[in-house]
């Protein structure tokens, strides 16, 4: 077993994380998303072993956040899995991670 690695597993949070992306508007999708898969995982951000772009393409989600800023008629959601965690990001800004 390497170094870093832990016999027990790792303890998620009982609550999802949420952040809503206009609160922050310099946060891109991917940093907000890496921020809530180590905090429900409870580990720095750097200890996470999936890389994001392997599962979503993070540009492109900050490029929906830009339309629907200047739209207000559109509505989506991307959901996706990684980490064992399920990732919920919505046109309205807010970024799900259970």
């Amino acid at each position: 077993m390497a170094a870093n690695e832990s016999s027990q597993p790792v303890e998620k949070r009982e609550k999802p994380y949420r952040i809503r992306i206009e609160d922050d508007a310099n946060t891109p999708v991917s940093v907000a998303v890496v921020k809530g898969l180590a905090a429900v995982k409870r580990i720095r951000p750097d200890e996470i072993d999936a890389r994001l772009y392997d599962f979503v393409d993070g540009d492109a989600l900050d490029d929906l956040l830009r339309h629907a800023s200047r739209n207000d008629d559109v509505e989506w959601k991307v959901q996706f899995a990684i980490e064992d965690c399920d990732v919920t990001i919505s046109s309205n800004g807010l970024v799900t991670v259970n």
